[in-house]
């Protein structure tokens, strides 16, 4: 099955080199990979570089500057530069301001939205309305909606999680009813504490909270796709991700199998160069 990771964070500055990933990727069969702009770095230069050093197989989604004033023509110039998206955070007030030219001039480059937020700021009405303002973006909910506060290199623990009857989750599931959103499916680890003692597997696959489950009956699979994050190398480690991953959807059919782990990024990313799969 083609497999695509849709978040990983590489840059000089934070997080590790793209070398980093690729090596991932090929210890893991993973086909293709998203290089997202991490929340404070502003310079997509590094990862467009590494998008056109690995043609067809890396895509970047660049970060968007609100505190500049001309951040919309900002946008344009980081599109014809290869920026395949944009990264949007639902913690910047701004970003959420009618009448939302952020979201607009996205949609009129025919761009991707990535949005970071928590699982409270993904249920409000003010995203709604940013949905509403551009129905022809693809917007992408970060991190399956499930952050309590956006902590990172954490457990899901630190994470502080929905919990049943998931009253305000399953707002954020509502909104599969715009049928241009999206929603990345993380590891395990981004909702479940590490054990405190290893006697086997990190995790019971058994006793995972219903997200992902939840997820694939809102959005069906075919909006649904995996991003890992590179904290997962600090938490269950990339490999257990994917197997974790694997492991837990052989009780779909096979084709919703197929989408969650790569053809829906594939119809959603450009991967310029990328082979015919």
């Amino acid at each position: 099955m083609l497999m695509i990771d849709t978040h990983y964070h590489a840059s000089p500055h934070w997080w590790e080199p793209v070398e980093v990933f690729v090596f991932h990727m090929d210890r893991c069969g993973v086909d293709r990979g998203v290089l997202v702009q991490s929340m404070g770095d502003f310079d997509p230069s590094y990862i467009l570089d590494a998008a056109r050093r690995y043609p067809g197989r890396l895509s970047a989604i660049g970060l968007v500057d609100t505190r500049t004033a001309d951040f919309l023509d900002r946008m344009e110039q980081l599109a014809a530069a290869g920026v395949e998206g944009f990264r949007f955070s639902l913690s910047d007030p701004l970003q959420l301001q009618a009448p939302h030219g952020l979201w607009r001039k996205a949609e009129e480059l025919g761009s991707v939205a990535s949005v970071v937020g928590t699982t409270a700021q993904f249920a409000s009405p003010e995203f709604e309305e940013a949905i509403l303002a551009a129905p022809g973006l693809p917007i992408v909910i970060e991190h399956m909606g499930v952050l309590g506060r956006l902590t990172t290199g954490g457990h899901g623990g630190d994470n502080a999680v929905p919990t049943a009857p998931y009253t305000e989750y399953r707002r954020v599931l509502g909104l599969a009813r715009h049928p241009n959103v999206y929603i990345k499916v993380p590891g395990f680890a981004e909702f479940m504490p590490r054990p405190r003692v290893f006697t086997g597997p990190a995790f019971d696959l058994d006793a995972a909270p219903p997200f992902m489950d939840m997820c694939t009956e809102a959005f069906g699979a075919a909006r649904m796709m995996v991003g890992t994050d590179p904290s997962s190398s600090v938490r269950e480690g990339y490999a257990n991700v994917w197997s974790n991953l694997r492991q837990y959807l052989a009780k779909y059919p096979r084709e919703d199998q197929a989408a969650i782990l790569g053809t829906t990024a594939a119809g959603l990313f450009p991967f310029r160069g990328a082979m015919v799969s």
